[in-house]
């Protein structure tokens, strides 16, 4: 998917802190103050509704939103729906962009203008000074009849369609947040001015929410993760043949995931960092390095590798992979106070051979696959 930011005359409708990965739009340099983001991204565009009529004059109850400037059709909608103007929407973030709880670090449109993205960037970091992560409270505004405007917490940083795809998941899907902690909706109807966030309170729900997942994540660092309990989660995302007897059953492509996920495990980027080496933490860590950036992807439809692989960790193979891998985990923790290694057969220190083959030749060389030949006894 392209990153379907709005254009006019071959002009973004967009701002940004720093640069984005389409290179497009304004780029600020700094946070924004929400009259910046307007004024950059130009979203200060009217919208209103048209009544439609048939071809011989005859007027029906459904109205085309509008953009002024373009005078484009955003959508189609009932005579009840009610237009959250993009100012209106800038302007629920007034409170705390004032009281410096957020600053804004991208706002754009998508499309014809039918939907717009403010991000504001949290000041304070998550997770462990290692490792640390930020987050964002990403707001939307929907013209096109479909979609609420709504308010959601992410640790995403939001430039374009396909990272609002990857902040919002389910939700974009209709699926609920019931504790309004991470995200609230706002349907077109009704009282309009009544129903506006109330963000202040939201961003406490926000903070909390927040560093419950830093509590947890900095948990899996004080768990403890053999090899052989890497091994397992590894079998079990990388299955044999149930036919599968001995190491000769074993396709190479199989035995070659194994030992790269193995490498990762061992060598990966991160490892290094204080709670990775041989904890639950470490696990995730070497999973999702295989998966975004170790894993093949197939390049279809004259895609390149970049464009590829992106599609791959967003919504395709790889997320899918590690997703998997989380509910793998979240398995062998639950059975931790009774893992046995003798679970599975032990891999023989081949595979630390074989590991350090894989940083150095291609998966189809031939050393490569003879140092794999004594991998693992099934």
């Amino acid at each position: 998917m392209s990153d379907n930011i709005m254009e006019i005359n071959g002009v973004a409708r967009a701002a940004f802190n720093r640069v984005a990965w389409h290179n497009k739009g304004i780029v600020k340099g700094t946070l924004m103050s929400i009259k910046e983001a307007i004024e950059l991204s130009k979203l200060d565009d009217y919208v209103y509704k048209e009544q439609l009529q048939c071809p011989d004059g005859t007027l029906v109850e459904a109205y085309a939103n509008r953009l002024t400037s373009t005078k484009a059709i955003l959508g189609v909608v009932g005579s009840g729906y009610k237009i959250i103007q993009n100012v209106d929407a800038f302007n629920t973030l007034e409170s705390i962009v004032g009281a410096g709880m957020v600053k804004i670090n991208s706002a754009f449109a998508l499309g014809k203008g039918e939907k717009i993205c403010v991000s504001c960037e949290i000041p304070e970091t998550f997770g462990s000074p290692e490792d640390p992560m930020k987050g964002y409270l990403v707001v939307t505004n929907s013209h096109d009849g479909k979609n609420s405007a709504a308010w959601v917490a992410t640790l995403v940083r939001v430039v374009c369609q396909n990272t609002l795809n990857m902040a919002f998941g389910k939700f974009e899907d209709g699926e609920e947040d019931q504790s309004g902690e991470r995200k609230i909706k706002v349907r077109h109807s009704g009282d309009m001015p009544s129903k506006l966030v109330n963000v202040e309170e939201f961003m406490k729900n926000v903070l909390y929410g927040l560093r419950w997942e830093e509590k947890k994540l900095i948990n899996l660092k004080n768990i403890p993760f053999t090899d052989d309990e890497f091994k397992m989660m590894m079998l079990k995302i990388s299955p044999p043949p149930d036919s599968a007897k001995n190491m000769n059953d074993v396709p190479t492509k199989t035995a070659n995931i194994w030992a790269s996920m193995f490498y990762y495990w061992k060598h990966g980027c991160g490892m290094d960092i204080k709670g990775s080496k041989g904890t639950a933490y470490g696990a995730i860590n070497a999973l999702a390095e295989y998966a975004d950036w170790g894993k093949g992807v197939r390049k279809t439809d004259g895609k390149d590798e970049f464009s590829a692989r992106t599609e791959a960790v967003l919504w395709g193979a790889s997320k899918q992979m590690k997703e998997r891998g989380v509910e793998i985990l979240q398995e062998l923790l639950s059975k931790k106070s009774t893992f046995n290694g003798g679970m599975i057969n032990t891999f023989t220190q081949e595979v630390e051979k074989a590991s350090e083959v894989l940083q150095k030749k291609n998966t189809d060389d031939d050393n490569f696959i003879t140092n794999l030949s004594n991998l693992v006894n099934i």
